[in-house]
């Protein structure tokens, strides 16, 4: 048997390395992962969300994440959340612990601020009983296990903020009006009556100073005239803020004029958060309403098609109907459509109509079923009727009187409300227009059904077909080849062609969002 020399020197050289490259660098690996598998295990869910810590260190094979540089990116982020509407208290960072109780706190602090800008720091599926949206798919762990391998925490709120451009230009805006809050130096404008153009008033300067600040006029001067370039100054105002514009400066111009910069601040904070909750995009073709401006949008490939006045649910405190924020899509276009009368509008609309009228019913073109039978109206006693026996079933026939006009728009939701037409046209001229029971009436509702059955239908119907139509009052049902998504939203700030504009929180929903996302 042939013998093998080993040299000391070569012993030597192994017995140096093997602590180095089997001890040194994987003990050294292996204690301080094992060191968070352990502070991991000994997680407190009531102070940390120990299920996202898990999963996140899992990725990053239990390794340490944070370190000088990647603490200063985490700061810097919490510095910038302010930017993005959200609030930079809502994220301070314990280093009271142990170096691995610190490590999970700093990484429960990254993966809140994530989940924030992603989804937003309110549910409203939570907060909001008419609301109905997908939820969108959860990208956020992925994201930051991508960001902390590439050492980019930096690009967080590029990657999971919201891509609207008009989620862009309300933080540019947010900026502005931060920049602002050193300025704000002027007082509350008491008026009483009203100030018109050519008349002198001493509210006059301190409106101007206002009106200044916020950019709509190139000058401050203390002159109590009312003079030309302050009118076109008040109307630009007045357009921008929903108000009627008479050039005239009344008690809602001046309650306007009185929100502080702060104020606005809060609102464009507010409305930064309504964009959180939103699908990461609409798509290619869809319809946008939005409810505190009365208005609806038709885009296709990013083309707007269509613009429309509406009106929306009633905010009356003593009747209380708002139209439901939701995403469904329109599947069917009915042209003149009966109107099946919802049993709470039957009793709160068409009863007292009755009673007042017992012709209504007869002269609104109105049939009335009971147990799937149609019954003689003037058989029914209606002085003793009242909710407790209504047992009635109305429906208004199709016809130039009927509420739902010429068309409706059919979309699948939990709240069986619609898009239609109606045959008083009369309120779109008014600025407020919140008259419905919740369903959505639509200033251009024949154009906007024309545009949806156009080639997007299989029984051949095209202009001529859809007109010949609407003459008749026979009721036609179209299927939508391609349904199309429809979006109800809530937005009191929206920045068209560069402008941003306020509008009137109707039915209370930034209130409410305020107690939740403005509180420290």
């Amino acid at each position: 048997m042939k013998k093998i020399f080993i040299s000391n020197k070569f012993f030597l050289f192994v017995l140096l390395t093997l602590p180095l490259f089997f001890i040194s660098y994987p003990i050294e690996k292996t204690f301080a992962s094992q060191s968070i598998i352990n502070s991991i295990e000994q997680c407190n869910s009531r102070i940390l969300n120990c299920e996202k810590i898990k999963t996140l260190y899992r990725a990053l094979d239990f390794e340490p994440v944070w370190n000088e540089k990647r603490i200063n990116d985490l700061k810097v982020l919490i510095e910038k959340s302010k930017f993005e509407g959200l609030d930079p208290s809502h994220y301070k960072v314990d280093f009271s612990g142990t170096k691995d109780e610190n490590e999970l706190r700093i990484t429960n602090t990254l993966i809140k601020i994530a989940y924030h800008a992603y989804y937003g720091f309110i549910n409203p599926a939570k907060v909001f009983e008419r609301w109905d949206f997908p939820k969108k798919r959860d990208i956020v762990l992925e994201t930051l296990i991508e960001l902390i391998k590439d050492d980019r925490l930096l690009s967080l709120f590029d990657r999971l903020s919201p891509k609207y451009e008009n989620y862009r230009l309300l933080k540019e805006y947010l900026i502005k009006y931060y920049n602002l809050l050193d300025r704000e130096k002027f007082n509350k404008i008491d008026l009483k009556g009203k100030i018109k153009p050519g008349q002198m008033h001493p509210a006059v300067a301190e409106i101007r100073k206002r009106l200044y600040l916020l950019g709509f006029i190139d000058n401050s001067s203390e002159s109590p005239f009312f003079d030309e370039k302050l009118k076109e100054a008040i109307v630009k105002f007045q357009k921008l803020h929903n108000l009627e514009t008479d050039a005239i400066i009344g008690k809602n111009t001046v309650k306007t004029l009185n929100l502080s910069i702060k104020d606005r601040i809060n609102q464009i904070r507010i409305n930064l958060e309504k964009f959180r909750w939103l699908p990461e995009s609409f798509g290619e073709k869809y319809i946008l309403v939005n409810i505190p401006s009365f208005e609806a949008y038709f885009y296709d490939k990013g083309q707007l098609l269509l613009y429309s006045r509406i009106i929306a649910g009633k905010d009356f405190q003593e009747d209380f109907r708002p139209t439901p924020l939701l995403y469904s899509k329109i599947t069917r276009i009915i042209i003149n459509p009966d109107w099946y009368v919802p049993h709470k509008i039957a009793l709160k609309d068409i009863l007292p109509k009755i009673l007042k009228n017992p012709q209504y019913i007869t002269s609104e073109n109105i049939k009335v079923y009971k147990e799937g039978e149609e019954i003689d109206p003037s058989t029914i006693d209606w002085k003793n009727i009242d909710e407790k026996n209504f047992n009635f079933k109305l429906i208004q026939k199709a016809g130039k009187n009927n509420a739902l006009g010429k068309i409706k728009f059919h979309m699948p939701n939990n709240f069986d409300v619609y898009l239609h037409d109606t045959p008083d046209k009369k309120l779109f001229t008014r600025n407020k227009r919140a008259f419905s029971s919740g369903c959505i009436r639509v200033e251009q509702a024949l154009p906007l059904a024309l545009m949806l059955i156009e080639n997007n239908n299989s029984m051949n119907w095209d202009g001529n077909k859809f007109k010949e139509a609407l003459k008749s009052e026979k009721t036609f049902y179209i299927n939508l080849k391609n349904p199309v998504p429809i979006y109800i939203l809530y937005f009191t700030n929206l920045v068209k062609d560069g402008e941003l504009y306020f509008f009137d929180d109707i039915y209370g929903y930034d209130s409410i969002i305020a107690k939740h996302l403005l509180k420290n």
